[in-house]
């Protein structure tokens, strides 16, 4: 009844199955996924006490039962699909609250909390010995990205199974078409162009297919900057910015230097990211300033920046991350300097009207 009401108020998710026979089919599969009644008892716990988590886990039912059948998948694979995405987030029942808060700032308490919701619902499932290996990796691994930024074990491609990057892609589907209440599909769409690197180019063209933002209401909402090309120049610059050597560092290990260079890895690969999508300064300057008369443009590029200035954001955290401080705390001067720029832009882009709302990416 819960996915049936969805598929009548919310667009977005109907288009993935427009015929009456094809929903009717994803329909039957999913009434048939098998919940032994410990794991029905978690639902029903999820429905009482956490509706945003229960609504949303109905929501990844539909999306991963749509993601396997454009897969070309069996039914039984379609059902062990949909089941993960069911179930892939029940650890967070047993987290703080907060964490479903798409506005909350995270502490580190917080964020290492949030670190261990893959491994607390895979415990939860897996003790039943009901669900094949396949669909527990991938409730394990639906927080590991492509290019290895990801949680809890920072696995990188093919080391990460097809269920896990499709429950990956189906996270950020369904916290920015469900979660937000500006953007909505062209956040969505603006996401997915800034993450080719993270989700995999066949599933973002499945998901774009679908996109019709300017039928989306909540497109309108979007607090637009005054200059979002100005702040894209300015993290074109910071990303040029970041010390490529380095060797020179105080405190360098072998460990440290292969750290370095993953992260230096995914700095170049961000660059990539805005050159491909027209948003150098020097593209910026050949769309000319009369493009943000046009209030989707500047709305698109508003929300692009935003997405910029989390990327680098995430990038900065990384490194400190990756490097690891010793007792002592201390990190090298030159990562000091080049993550403080960055904290210094992702605040200024966050405190003004352009960044509302943009904390929600961080979970």
């Amino acid at each position: 009844d819960g996915i049936n009401r969805m598929l009548e108020t919310e667009a977005f998710y109907a288009r993935m199955a427009p015929s009456e026979g094809e929903r009717q089919r994803l329909l039957d599969i999913i009434e048939k996924i098998p919940l032994p009644e410990p794991v029905a008892f978690q639902l029903t716990l999820a429905r009482e006490t956490r509706p945003r988590l229960y609504d949303n886990a109905l929501r990844a039912t539909w999306t991963m039962a749509w993601l396997a059948r454009e897969g070309m998948e069996t039914q039984f694979d379609i059902g062990m699909a949909a089941a993960a995405g069911l179930l892939h987030d029940l650890g967070m029942l047993h987290l703080n609250p907060v964490l479903m808060d798409h506005r909350a700032e995270l502490t580190r308490e917080l964020r290492r909390e949030l670190y261990s919701h893959p491994i607390v619902s895979h415990v939860l499932i897996e003790r039943h010995h009901v669900y094949p290996k396949v669909m527990l990796d991938g409730v394990l691994q639906h927080h590991e990205y492509r290019n290895g930024s990801g949680y809890p074990r920072n696995l990188k491609g093919s080391q990460i199974s097809t269920t896990g990057q499709r429950l990956a892609i189906t996270d950020l589907l369904v916290a920015m078409i469900s979660a937000h209440d500006d953007g909505g599909e062209m956040r969505l769409g603006v996401l997915l162009r800034m993450n080719m690197h993270r989700y995999g180019k066949d599933l973002i063209d499945s998901v774009l297919a679908l996109l019709q933002p300017g039928q989306d209401p909540r497109s309108e909402a979007i607090a637009t900057s005054g200059d979002p090309a100005a702040l894209l120049g300015q993290a074109h610059d910071i990303l040029q910015a970041c010390p490529r050597d380095a060797s020179r560092f105080a405190g360098i290990t072998a460990a440290r230097r292969e750290a370095w260079a993953t992260l230096r890895e995914q700095v170049d690969e961000l660059g990539r990211t805005l050159a491909e999508a027209g948003l150098t300064p020097s593209q910026l300057e050949q769309l000319g300033s009369a493009a943000l008369e046009d209030a989707m443009v500047h709305r698109e590029l508003t929300l692009l920046a935003r997405e910029a200035a989390w990327q680098l954001h995430a990038l900065a955290r990384q490194a400190r991350r990756r490097w690891g401080a010793g007792r002592d705390g201390i990190f090298p001067q030159e990562i000091l300097d080049w993550t403080g720029r960055v904290e210094q832009f992702s605040q200024a882009v966050r405190s003004g009207p352009q960044g509302q709302g943009l904390p929600g990416h961080f979970h």
